[in-house]
């Protein structure tokens, strides 16, 4: 439940509005954002049929409207569209000729004395149109120009109009500027309801007399009606209605208020969706724009969307509820939020919740009966979307959406004739849209489709509402995300991975087993968010500049690849992948000569006769030994031609001892040993300053971590590429040289570590506090990735069996306690990290021994905390050579003090049953006050007290809260276990705090 930028917007977007059926309404500009002020307005009026897109669709917010677009714009907000094509033809302007596009809109808006000419017999039709010049025309067409002229004329007059009527709500301009599309778009929205003016009486001598009507834009001139509803049928969700109509609740304030269409008083009133998505709000209270069409005379709805600030919804995935949570007393159900916390909503008991189910009516259910469907969800996979219409915080509707295994594919052809589709793996449905009982809606990236939308490439999902091909919703959507599965971690048997720093799941249709951690692909992702296909990409198989040669040999007659000049290179990339590169028939070198301080690069020649020069030719491993006149094993950088053959490789100079003067002549793609230090056994590492005495290194640094047995690599795997961050450690000696970083205070490129080998546990090391035990990859390979905090901050660690062997010990010492397998969250460990960057070492304090919460024990020393045997107290003391381990039962927190449970007079012997809180601060071998919280502790909670575990770092770990016990004593109202991490000098670094269920 966690974490794209551009992709991730929208798939958040389809996992909370498309998959569940709640789409945006009106049918939007792409370029126009769903939060923009101007949004509802551009939208409503395209669906109206008074603003129109470019070719492209797009509405141009920000381009500036012209006068003959003015007034085209203000004949259709008038309804008069038809008058404008009768009124096509010759104008009074002589820059409007009769065959100009606007002429008809010209010769109405005139007519209307809307708009007027320039004085001068012109129009000026491409003229940008001002903020004060809209405000006229708008004020005008809706008869507010007598108000206007004795309010100040043009342009105050109609400025105050504006703003008394609210026309200018939200709309931003400045007089003499141009006007953008974006506030005129706002400017006439909030005309629509404003009523308007008309004469109403004249009399000789005594002027006209002008009121408001009752009459708006919107009724009267468009016949259309703005109502407040809720929809509580649609054609796809049961029978009561027909094809392609939905059944609106309406507020009791809309009677008497249509003219135009059917309305007989009732509050439940059905109509056409049109080309609307109204069909996919079902139980959502909507603000929706009604009339008759012209066509079909049919009651129909013209633009439709979610009322402000009355519907929530919750989604919950089949992983996501949580059974113990269920109160059917208190009609609760129970589930976890997206910091995995337990909690609970609440169903809404004045009437039976409404289910739905794949779409389709589910007849109305008891509280009881929902847990029998969500039980069937938990079991089959799915995902549930809850709906509180009326804002009291009290669920209505819940939506369960599931997918069967083949009714999720990537489309691979398109028959256009039959109306089929098909693709990988395995999916097919034909549409048969001559069947009158059939019902198909399509929905494409969070928009109403048709068939003719999908694509090939497109991930369709298809939720078939009764089983059958009948009824059938298709989901499309064309959103991938190409990248690595850097992580896959499990919560409670779900899957969770990582791809380019984001978190998904996986489809309920998809099959787990077929992405691991490493794989490399194309991830397709459906209307829920979730991974629903996979197509690989190739792997990793960049060459770095730099590489560690293992050996050069003569390859095989037997081999395919055979030539008279056949050499080839076995070597350590900077990915530390391992490859076999062959050699071109004829390569040069470039190479150092330290007396001349230059770079000379060899002619071109045979393979066979240049590398004899430069190199020991050998099958076998060969003795490291960067002084010899020949190289053999050791760092090299190269080149490869078209055919992917080394034909330039580069040769450091003798590594004899010393540094290296930088060079008189340095040459592009130089490679020069920078430092020795092959006999350092004083100089340490600095973390600090990421330096060994003079030598420094970089975040760019490429570290090969090389073990030698008996001078050489026995095997590949005993090169590894890391960091220096990763592979030194402070104030360690290390012996190495450095690469390509002339002359004192230079920053090296690249480095090869000696021996940097495995390291012990520090008993003196910070405790690591396990939150996630996931699967992640390392080029290409499986590996372990341990996740949690460490000094009160996150990191993460990786074991890699590829590079390390892991040695495992307990609290003892104990060697072969523990395994990879039994690492899981909530455990205490101290973690040890080898010079190659991967775990070599874990010492487990803390085993709680189960991820169950349910059966996790209250009582830490009950097979959970590891003391010794025979030892039954309640404070178990662990004395080791640098520090004291401290397991215990909390009973209360005074002041700075932690107060376990401990016999009042022996702390350490054997208790007779009796629990007497008292603070543990008597001397016990010179310790003193212990438990005292000093500050610069790290502090860290693990939570059992839900049916998930849960860890944190936090300074307030300690519930403090009690209640009272069979006993009648005050105990804490949440069991808590204590371990605490003492050290020497009174320095305490570590308290970790297990939080059980509440008592």
């Amino acid at each position: 439940m966690k974490n794209l930028n551009k992709a991730l917007a929208l798939i958040v977007a389809i996992a909370m509005v498309a998959s569940f059926g709640t789409i945006s309404a009106l049918a939007a500009f792409p370029d126009v954002p769903s939060d923009a002020s101007y949004a509802e307005a551009a939208n409503l009026l395209n669906e109206l049929g008074i603003l129109t897109g470019d070719e492209n669709g797009n509405f141009n917010p920000d381009k500036t409207l012209t006068r003959a677009e003015a007034a085209a714009l203000i004949v259709r907000t008038l309804g008069m569209e038809s008058a404008a094509v009768a009124s096509a033809g010759a104008t009074s302007f002589s820059d409007v000729p009769a065959d100009n596009w606007a002429a008809g809109y010209v010769n109405v808006a005139e007519q209307q004395g809307i708009i007027n000419g320039m004085g001068d017999g012109t129009f000026n039709p491409s003229g940008e149109l001002t903020y004060e010049q809209i405000i006229k025309i708008i004020v005008a067409a809706i008869g507010y120009t007598p108000r206007a002229n004795v309010s100040g004329g043009y342009p105050s007059g109609y400025l105050l109009i504006a703003s008394q009527t609210g026309i200018t709500r939200g709309a931003t301009g400045t007089t003499g500027q141009p006007v953008a599309r974006s506030t005129v778009a706002r400017l006439i929205y909030n005309a629509l309801e404003v009523e308007m003016m008309e004469q109403t009486s004249f009399v000789a001598g005594q002027g006209t007399t002008y009121a408001t009507n009752g009459k708006t834009i919107l009724t009267d001139c468009l016949g259309k009606y703005k109502v407040n509803a809720i929809v509580t049928d649609t054609y796809t969700f049961s029978q009561n209605v027909s094809s392609g109509k939905v059944t609106l609740y309406l507020d009791d304030d809309v009677e008497d208020r249509f003219e135009n269409i059917v309305y007989d008083g009732e509050t439940d009133l059905t109509f056409d969706v049109g080309g609307t998505n109204a069909d996919a709000y079902l139980g959502y209270a909507v603000v929706a724009y009604v009339g008759e069409d012209d066509d079909t005379g049919n009651d129909t709805i013209y633009a439709i969307s979610p009322r402000t600030a009355r519907n929530n919804t919750l989604t919950i995935a089949a992983d996501e509820f949580y059974p113990g949570g269920n109160d059917e007393d208190d009609n609760k159900i129970g589930y976890y939020d997206a910091n995995d916390k337990a909690k609970t909503l609440k169903i809404n008991t004045e009437e039976d919740i409404i289910i739905v189910l794949n779409g389709e009516e589910a007849y109305n259910y008891d509280i009881a009966d929902l847990y029998d469907i969500e039980n069937t969800i938990l079991e089959n996979g799915g995902t549930a979307m809850f709906l509180d219409n009326d804002n009291d915080n009290e669920y209505e509707y819940v939506f369960f959406y599931t997918i069967a295994s083949g009714d999720e594919f990537v489309v691979t052809s398109i028959d256009e004739e039959e109306f089929s589709i098909e693709g990988d793996p395995d999916g097919y449905i034909a549409y048969d849209f001559d069947d009158d009982d059939a019902s198909y809606v399509f929905y494409k990236n969070n928009v109403k489709a048709s068939f003719s939308d999908i694509e090939v490439g497109d991930l369709v999902s298809l939720v078939r509402n009764d089983g059958s091909e009948t009824i059938v919703t298709t989901y499309i959507s064309s959103v991938t995300v190409e990248g690595t599965v850097s992580d896959r971690s499990s919560d409670s048997g779900s899957y969770t991975y990582t791809i380019n720093g984001q978190d998904y799941k996986l489809s309920d249709a998809y099959d787990s087993d077929e992405i691991a951690a490493g794989d490399e692909g194309i991830f397709y992702i459906n209307y829920l968010g979730k991974i629903a296909y996979t197509e690989s990409t190739s792997t990793n198989s960049a060459s770095g500049a730099y590489a560690f040669a293992l050996s050069v040999y003569q390859k095989s007659v037997d081999d395919a690849s055979f030539d008279d000049n056949s050499y080839g290179i076995r070597m350590v990339l900077e990915n530390g992948s391992v490859v076999k590169k062959d050699f071109a028939s004829k390569i040069k070198v470039v190479s150092y000569d330290e007396s001349d301080r230059k770079f000379t690069t060899s002619s071109r020649r045979n393979t066979e006769d240049i590398l004899g020069t430069y190199f020991e030719i050998g099958d076998d491993f060969q003795v490291f030994d960067p002084t010899a006149e020949k190289q053999t094993q050791g760092l090299i950088k190269y080149e490869v031609n078209t055919s992917d053959q080394i034909d330039v490789i580069y040769i450091a100079n003798n590594a004899s001892g010393g540094s290296v003067s930088e060079p008189a002549t340095n040459a592009s793609g130089s490679f020069a040993v920078y430092k020795n230090m092959l006999d350092n056994t004083t100089r340490s590492y600095s973390k600090s300053k990421d330096s060994i005495q003079n030598v420094y290194f970089g975040t760019d640094t490429i570290v090969f971590n090389i073990k030698l047995e008996d001078g050489a690599v026995t095997d590949e795997g005993d090169v590894s590429v890391s960091t220096t961050a990763r592979s030194f450690k402070d104030d360690s000696v290390y012996q190495f040289i450095a690469y390509d970083g002339y002359g004192n205070n230079s920053i090296a490129k690249a480095v090869v570590a000696l021996d940097s080998g495995a390291s012990n546990v520090d008993a003196e090391s910070n405790v690591f506090v396990v939150s996630n035990v996931s699967e992640t990859s390392v080029d290409g390979s499986s590996a372990t990735k341990l996740t949690g905090y460490i000094s009160g901050s996150e990191t993460s660690y990786i074991i890699y069996d590829d590079e390390e062997d892991v040695d495992f010990t307990d609290v003892y010492g104990n060697a072969d306690a523990y395994s990879e397998s039994d690492l899981m969250r909530g455990q205490v460990l101290i973690v040890s990290v080898a010079a190659s960057g991967y775990v070599d070492g874990i010492q487990v304090l803390v085993d709680l021994g189960t991820t169950d919460t349910s059966e996790a024990s209250i009582d830490l020393f009950a097979e959970s905390i590891p003391t010794a045997e025979g030892d039954d107290s309640d404070v178990v003391l662990h004395e080791g050579d640098d520090a004291t381990n401290v397991y215990g039962q909390f009973a209360e927190k005074n002041s700075n003090r932690i107060n376990l449970y401990c016999d009042s007079t022996d702390n350490i012997e054997d208790l007779d049953g009796s629990y007497v809180p008292s603070i543990f601060n008597t001397d016990y071998d010179g310790f003193e006050d212990f438990l005292t919280s000093a500050s610069g502790v790290n502090f860290y909670l693990v939570d059992f007290s839900g049916s998930r575990i849960s860890v944190k770092s936090t300074s307030s770990p300690f519930t403090t809260s009690t209640v009272r016990n069979d006993d009648d004593i005050r105990v804490p109202k949440y069991p808590q276990g204590v371990y605490v991490r003492y050290y020497e000098d009174d320095d305490m670094k570590d308290v970790v705090v297990f939080k059980f269920a509440e008592i």
